[in-house]
């Protein structure tokens, strides 16, 4: 079977094949020697976040402050590119009690950074970091053009042992870009790390682009929200405001969104101010067609957490009500799978890829009491590990499927409608 072009791109970014024709602005070898790649470990596994329509952010991080080259590689050839570092002594530690995961220790860590510009909208792009420890390649397609189908996949409340089974379905699936609803990983199990959790991405992060929303779970030990997550993650997406940041692809605007430390249920936050302006843009932009929202809480749910939803409905839902291109919410939290259709709006909260699991129905009966409207409008429960993907067509239309991460098998999908 010939080779498709992302895997033959992949072959040329680790040197198994020779590119057609090499880069004009490079005469550098596809990769490293064995005697000139750095003798240092990749401490966080790379990833890459598309910041632009024509741009994207690979990071990786090591322990060392030591240079390690990227190999950017398209058909024309394989250029040698050397990513900026920051520097930074932490604090923060969370050792390994049981499993073979890497701790998090103290003491220096080096973030490295290669932006990528002048992409080409749609266009797959392989790169390669290799060490004397290992050598990580991977492949992205940059933000696809308002006219071409998206894939983009969910998965969130991710735990050791599970996760590595839901990273892999969805991997499956090749999405174009995989969000994280957040929870990436749990001090209070003895076997989660920030290493670890990296690592166990590497399936989908050598695929696709990666974003993430925050979770309760990485601000629980001190010093984890600025040391880890606002120094792995701020800066995502095409326009941010702190933890909150938008990304276009295709026709659809995603909007990732702080329910943590800015919170949903206070409208005098800065967040709904910026919330507004990329809505309100979103309305005067033809190309847009259709408006994806992601954060950490659900904002309905039948599980435990159904108190917590009442007062953060009557913020939220009055203030997406101008905006009529919002057709899609997600969440996580919620450790099962629950779809509602509401205000016009389909809200599915998938926080299943991973950590333990809830009793779905444990509030029902009182939901039944106080809100019955909200019994019918959930349209689909379950309560198994798994994953989300959501298809976007160019007119708008989306498709939303549900994964179970034991078999890969589709147990349900919906479909939303192209705005008329």
């Amino acid at each position: 079977m010939p080779l498709s072009r992302r895997d033959l791109l992949r072959a040329i970014a680790s040197g198994v094949v020779t590119a057609c024709a090499p880069s004009p602005d490079s005469d550098t070898p596809n990769t490293d020697t064995d005697a000139t790649k750095p003798d240092v470990a990749l401490s966080k596994a790379p990833w890459v976040s598309l910041i632009g329509a024509t741009s994207a952010r690979l990071r990786f991080e090591t322990l060392a402050d030591v240079e390690v080259a990227v190999y950017v590689t398209t058909m024309s050839g394989t250029d040698r590119r050397m990513p900026t570092r920051a520097s930074a002594q932490l604090t923060y530690e969370n050792p390994v009690l049981i499993g073979d995961a890497d701790p998090d220790l103290p003491g220096l860590h080096v973030l490295h950074e290669l932006v990528l510009e002048d992409l080409t909208p749609g266009e797959v792009y392989a790169w390669s970091v290799p060490t004397v420890e290992q050598t990580f390649t991977g492949t992205f397609r940059a933000a696809p053009g308002v006219d071409k189908p998206v894939r983009i996949g969910w998965i969130a409340d991710t735990m050791f042992p599970q996760t590595d089974a839901t990273v892999a379905v969805l991997a499956t699936q090749a999405p174009d870009l995989f969000l994280h609803g957040g929870d990436m990983q749990y001090a209070d199990n003895p076997a989660d790390t920030w290493q670890g959790f990296f690592h166990s991405l590497v399936p989908l992060t050598s695929i696709a682009p990666f974003h993430t929303a925050l979770g309760n779970h990485e601000i629980e030990k001190e010093g984890e929200l600025d040391q880890m997550f606002d120094r792995l993650f701020l800066g995502q997406g095409e326009a941010s405001l702190e933890r909150a940041h938008a990304i276009r692809v295709g026709c659809a605007l995603i909007l990732m969104l702080d329910s943590e430390t800015y919170g949903l249920a206070d409208d005098t936050q800065e967040q709904y101010d910026w919330i507004d302006a990329q809505l309100a843009a979103a309305e005067a932009d033809d190309t847009v067609k259709a408006v994806i929202l992601g954060w950490h809480r659900p904002l309905f749910t039948f599980s435990r957490y159904y108190d917590a939803t009442a007062l953060v409905q009557s913020v939220v839902l009055p203030k997406l009500a101008p905006y009529r291109k919002v057709r899609l919410g997600l969440a996580g939290h919620a450790h099962g799978y629950e779809h509602f259709r509401w205000a016009d709006i389909d809200w599915v909260v998938d926080g299943t890829a991973g950590a333990l699991l809830y009793d779905t129905d444990e509030s029902i009966y009182r939901a039944t009491q106080e809100a019955p409207d909200l019994i019918a409008a959930r349209l689909f429960v379950e309560r198994e590990f798994g994953c989300t993907t959501v298809d976007v067509a160019p007119d708008g239309a989306l498709t939303v499927r549900r994964l179970r991460a034991d078999s890969g098998e589709e147990v349900y999908r919906f479909e939303i409608p192209a705005l008329t």
